[in-house]
């Protein structure tokens, strides 16, 4: 009578743990898979804001390549004034030279030719500033700031990439729990 008390204990035992370890597992499972669920949403929300900053910044990009061919036809406008005015200069020179006595004339055209010559000087040195600090800062920044969103972009895939894989492991362990605790049950009752 004892033996069979100690064998229906025994059973009912068994029976409890079983039950009780298939419900820890589920829970388990539950809780690791909302965890890793929501990891892998915050990814994809990370992952679509940088693909859609780095869309931002090419559109910007293109825009200042726009700019850049403004500022290309505003230097030929620059170059064609700076010629009218050497034309100007010259013209002026010339009336100079006809109206005055040789040696007053002789001291004006070197006035006038120094001038002209600074003037051109300057204008060159505006034009090359004009363009070396547009070139330097606006097309560089740009291309530095989309290579470094793109290496974050490939960092939130790499990292969706792994999360996805470690879900798809808790999914193949959740489908062998059952044969493994028709394994158990049968270890149990031998």
């Amino acid at each position: 009578m004892q033996n069979a008390d100690l064998t229906a204990k025994l059973q009912s035992t068994t029976s409890a743990l079983l039950h009780l370890s298939a419900e820890t597992q589920l829970l388990l499972k539950e809780l690791c898979t909302k965890g890793i669920q929501k990891k892998c949403e915050t990814l994809e929300e990370e992952k679509k804001k940088l693909e859609e900053e780095v869309v931002n910044l090419k559109r910007h990009l293109e825009v200042n390549t726009v700019e850049r061919s403004q500022v290309e036809q505003y230097k030929q406008e620059i170059d064609e004034r700076a010629r009218r005015d050497v034309a100007e200069k010259l013209t002026e020179l010339s009336q100079v030279v006809q109206c005055k006595r040789e040696e007053r004339a002789k001291q004006d055209v070197a006035g006038m030719l120094k001038e002209l010559s600074q003037f051109l000087q300057t204008q060159a040195a505006y034009e090359e500033n004009l363009l070396r600090t547009y070139k330097n800062a606006s097309i560089s920044q740009m291309k530095h700031k989309i290579k470094y969103l793109e290496s974050e972009l490939k960092s939130k895939t790499f990292q969706l990439d792994s999360v996805k894989k470690e879900l798809e492991k808790y999914r193949q362990l959740y489908l062998e729990e059952p044969e493994n605790r028709t394994s158990w049950a049968s270890q149990v009752h031998l």
